[in-house]
């Protein structure tokens, strides 16, 4: 496909397509594949996916925190961890920035902090 075909196709300047053509010719393939594993590349990438869970389980929750089941529901039942019910779903939920927010609330000052032996 001749230069003028590829800006009318691919909607580029001049300018922007000797820049195409600049990158491909870098990476020793030519503009037309270069362009098509730009735009798949930038098709795949452009979806929002989250780095991390929302909602976790309350055993999971106990496991990244590092405390027993006991506990974990003694907080939730207290409100302290805010529980999520999904709408036709039997298990509780929590949500990472419930979590955080428990965290948060709960974080003592040095002053605060006693001993070893006060438990």
């Amino acid at each position: 496909m001749k230069q003028k075909d590829w800006n009318l196709t691919l909607n580029l300047s001049p300018e922007q397509y000797q820049l195409l053509k600049t990158k491909a010719d870098s990476k020793g393939v030519s503009v037309e594949g270069y362009a098509l594993f730009k735009v798949l590349h930038e098709e795949q990438t452009s979806h929002f996916v989250p780095t991390e869970k929302l909602l976790i389980t309350p055993a999971e929750a106990c496991e990244l925190l590092g405390i027993g089941r006991t506990v974990m529901y003694r907080l939730i039942k207290e409100g302290a961890v805010p529980a999520v019910k999904l709408p036709n779903c039997k298990r509780l939920y929590l949500s990472m920035k419930g979590i955080q927010k428990m965290i948060d609330n709960y974080t003592v000052s040095p002053s605060e902090i006693g001993g070893e032996d006060d438990e």
